[in-house]
This record gives structure tokens, sequence and C-alpha cells, in this order.
């Protein structure tokens, strides 16, 4: 019944809208046409370059679906290029040194720190991952401030080297500095690019910094160590 209907509408010479709606209704599929039907001079319809065949109408409730289906395809795809490789982040730890007043001057000292709390899982779980995919760390910054006495300048020290460990036998020097400027009371120390993905992965390690002082100091001088780490971590 369907063809019947459309080969009389094709017999005819089209130009009334309701008998071209009807033809839509009844192909619902796209409709492909003869080069110079007259149903396609009709409505005017630009030619299109193929050697027999013009497309005249794709059904629309077609069209639209094609395009969500792609805009999904497309959008699943950035997603999992997105997780394919290791993500880069930065985790950001402090810790308080004090340097005794009883420290001895040209003699290098060690001074020991409270346990520093790494937050690598916090950190971790907000880029989806986990501190056993870490793939490399690295100190990249490491700050010292004087915090207390206030005012007072890194003029009494002579040279600073800071070493990360979990345990006695596993200490790493991760930063130094020597002939440290006597106006500033904030340095950068000199990072070594030491890996310390087994420091980081734990939930804390513990700071030992060696001071060598060039001057007595009449009190305890305060200092907030400020570290920025550059962790790759894997999915």
């Amino acid at each position: 019944m369907k063809n019947h209907v459309i080969n009389g509408i094709l017999k005819q010479k089209v130009s009334d809208p309701e008998i071209i709606n009807k033809m839509f209704q009844l192909t619902q599929r796209p409709l492909l046409l003869p080069r110079n039907h007259h149903f396609l001079r009709a409505l005017r319809v630009p030619a299109i370059q193929q050697p027999e065949w013009r497309l005249l109408c794709i059904n629309s409730n077609l069209m639209k679906l094609f395009s969500i289906i792609t805009v999904l395809a497309a959008a699943i795809t950035c997603f999992s290029c997105s997780k394919s490789g290791p993500v880069a982040f930065t985790i950001e730890n402090q810790a308080h040194i004090q340097i005794k007043s009883t420290v001895l001057v040209n003699i290098p000292s060690e001074i020991a720190t409270p346990d520093v709390t790494t937050n690598s899982s916090e950190e971790l779980s907000g880029v989806g991952s986990r501190p056993g995919l870490i793939k490399n760390t690295a100190l990249k910054e490491l700050r010292l401030t004087i915090t207390n006495p206030e005012a007072k300048t890194f003029s009494f020290l002579k040279s600073v080297h800071i070493f990360i460990s979990t345990s006695d036998d596993d200490k790493v020097e991760i930063a130094y500095l020597d002939d440290i400027s006597a106006d500033a009371n904030t340095i950068w120390l000199i990072t070594t690019g030491a890996r310390l993905d087994k420091y980081i992965k734990g939930s804390s390690y513990k700071l030992r910094t060696q001071v060598t002082t060039r001057e007595v100091l009449t009190e305890n001088v305060d200092l907030l160590a400020e570290m920025k780490f550059d962790v790759l971590a894997g999915f």
C-alpha cells in the first residue's frame, strides 16, 4: 500500500506541501531519487554531485539520535584519554625546626624534628589514585623562614643541610644551602633531586636538619620549613 502511494506521488509534478509531507511520513527513511526527477525540480532542490542519485530528506528523529550518539562517544573518548596516563600534582608539607642556643659554633650539629604527616592518601584520592600507585616523587622547593625571634636574620647561620628518613638507616639528603646571606630571614634551599617515592607513600616521615653556625646564639631560633613535592601517580 505504502509503495503504491509513493509511486503515485512520484508520477505527478508535485508542488503541494501537504502531498510532500505525506510522502515524508510514508517513507520514514532517507529517500533517493533519480537525478532529473520532476519532484526534485518542483521543490527546486540543488543538485548533489553524484552520478545518478540525489538525497532528498533524512528522517529528523534519526538525525537527532545520531547526534546524541556522536556527542556521547566523544565524551567517553575524552574521559578515557584523560585517565589513560599518569597524573602530576603537588603535595605541600610543613615542619617546625628549632635551633637551640646551646649549639656549637663552626661545628655541624644535627637537629631532629617531630614526624611530618604526608597527607598523601587524601591528595591522591582527590585525583583518583592511591599511595601504592605513586611512580615518581621529588622535592620541588624547600623554603626556610625564621618565625622567632621577630626580625631575626640568618646572619648566625653558615650552612644548612636537610635530610628525610623513615628510620635511622634510610636517611637521604633532600636540600641544602651554603654561604647563606646574612641579611635574609627567608631562604630557599637547593634541592638534590633525590627520588622520594617511599617517603611520600607512607603516612609520615622524619626530617633531620644539620646546621653549622658562624656566631654564638643568645636564644633559641625557630624556623618554619615549607616543602613542595612533585608527584607522578597512576590510576
